[in-house]
């Protein structure tokens, strides 16, 4: 039995060379292609909110339909090059298909990606087929990542839920489209993923979100305290107590105030935020002092005058 589609009034439109690459897809970057297809032009946030999808999801999908040439950047420009410049395409895997006996073969004579293959399976905790070792290979060999890094990568799409062979490859495309094509790279932009995500589970329980998706903004906010402002969980309670003791609801806009403000003093520490509170108590109680201490001498003269009054007439 066929199908095929009912198009009604409406349809959207996918570019042609889609075909060519839609079996290396995911569930994942087939939503975002659609979402795409049916919202027009829309950055990593926007397709999260649409989707439900977490924004690294997204970017990782985005990165990988980027590689494939199906989609491009908003004011990204084609420049088609010559077969033999580099176009800054990652190749695609199709270009590096062995057959079992020359997998074999390279690895008897290559002891490092022999190495890699056996250590990949250990990670991901399965045997490797033909065309998984396949992979591996094109990321050793194409991409020319070493050993260090593709345990790396593996390791991050098992932490994640994903011991796929195809993941790891779509992953590994995405990182290289976007300069992250080498061990020290690798590792930062895990550093930061994994501090970025420890703040964003922090905020969710200061905040009681629970697992609704964050909007654009709240994702912007967590990402200048985390990656612009280096906060730590001390400091973004501290401002947290601090918000909620002039306001009754929690506010995000509220607290990036707080931080702001404290980034632009160069207030980094609970101890600095508290001694700069009670500067600004000590500062507040002690203009009201002398408010009520000006307002008592003023009146302290003003009986006085009327009691020296009050004298001059029984005088008289």
């Amino acid at each position: 039995m066929k199908y095929e589609f009912i198009l009604g009034n409406n349809a959207l439109i996918l570019p042609g060379n889609v075909r060519d690459y839609i079996k290396n897809a995911t569930g994942e970057d087939a939503r975002v292609l659609v979402a795409l297809a049916a919202f027009g032009p829309a950055d990593e946030f926007e397709i999260s909110d649409k989707l439900g999808m977490s924004v690294s999801a997204v970017k990782e999908s985005l990165s990988f339909w980027r590689g494939t040439g199906v989609i491009k950047a908003h004011g990204e420009k084609e420049e088609p090059k010559p077969k033999e410049e580099k176009t800054g395409v990652v190749p695609e895997p199709e270009s590096c298909s062995y057959t079992g006996e020359e997998i074999e073969k390279i690895c008897k004579d290559n002891q490092e990606l022999r190495n890699i293959i056996n250590q990949a399976q250990e990670i991901l905790q399965k045997s490797f087929s033909t065309a998984e070792c396949n992979v591996i290979v094109y990321l050793y060999d194409y991409l020319r990542l070493d050993s260090e890094y593709i345990w790396m990568l593996c390791v991050y799409c098992k932490n994640h839920g994903h011991t796929s062979l195809r993941y790891v490859e779509k992953t590994a495309i995405g990182l290289c489209d976007r300069g992250i094509d080498n061990t020290d790279r690798l590792d930062a932009f895990l550093k930061e993923e994994s501090k970025r995500n420890d703040v964003e589970f922090y905020i969710r329980k200061l905040f009681g979100m629970g697992e609704r998706a964050l909007t654009p903004t709240e994702r912007t906010y967590i990402k200048t305290w985390c990656s612009d402002y280096s906060l730590s969980k001390e400091m973004l309670e501290k401002a947290y107590n601090q918000m909620m003791e002039n306001i009754t609801q929690p506010s995000m806009k509220y607290m990036n105030a707080i931080l702001s403000s404290w980034h632009r003093e160069s207030i980094d520490t609970p101890d600095k935020a508290d001694e700069k509170q009670n500067n600004y108590k000590n500062k507040k109680k002690q203009k009201k002092e002398k408010e009520n201490s000006s307002f008592d001498i003023d009146e302290f003269f003003e009986l006085a005058a009327n009691r020296g009054k009050s004298s001059e007439k029984k005088g008289e």
